[in-house]
């Protein structure tokens, strides 16, 4: 469980780390485009960290079942060797569908200057999600649906790490001490 929760905690690093340095000179320097090369790499490392998270997800899922439905066997069943060769399955068939999708998607004919907002193209990937998960009926505006877009792609993928070893312990306790110090010192 432990090899798997390593493989995802460095995909939600690294997922969250490809728009990062992007956004962030945008948003210190002012620009506002993106290269057309720029936006493809991007693209293509956003389907690669969502496809593989996805796909180790279901290998967690797969490996918890065998670990609470077959106890007994769990230990021949999922040996070093097979989660080394369901996690490289998981890697390689998510640099498959990424691959093919930016190929796709660069040999569609593009018209006028080849500069895209980094904000549009953050919104073209994620827009399905936050109308289907984070619309409200209410009026709402552009500047709420950037917010709500920036933490979904910054803030959520590295908490991730964080709330999946909250069921150690150790981690537990160390988080409870530094609630303590915090409000005992304030």
């Amino acid at each position: 469980m432990y090899f798997f929760l390593g493989n995802l905690s460095a995909v939600d690093i690294t997922f969250s780390t490809v728009t990062i340095p992007k956004l962030l000179s945008c948003i210190l320097y002012g620009g506002t485009s993106i290269s057309f090369l720029g936006c493809f790499l991007q693209l293509f490392f956003l389907i690669l960290m969502g496809t593989t998270e996805s796909f180790l997800l279901s290998i967690m899922a797969f490996d918890r079942y065998l670990a609470i439905c077959k106890p007994l066997r769990y230990t021949s069943l999922m040996t070093d060797k097979v989660m080394v060769m369901l996690t490289s399955i998981c890697w390689i068939a998510a640099s498959l569908h990424s691959i093919l999708y930016t190929y796709v998607l660069s040999d569609l004919k593009y018209c006028e200057d080849r500069l895209i907002p980094h904000f549009v193209f953050i919104s073209l990937f994620y827009v399905p999600v936050i109308f289907i998960y984070f619309r409200p009926s209410s009026d709402h505006s552009s500047q709420h649906d950037r917010i709500v877009s920036i933490a979904y792609t910054i803030i959520t993928p590295m908490l991730n790490s964080f709330i999946y070893s909250l069921r150690n312990k150790d981690v537990k306790k160390g988080l409870k001490k530094i609630i303590i110090k915090l409000f005992l010192h304030s």
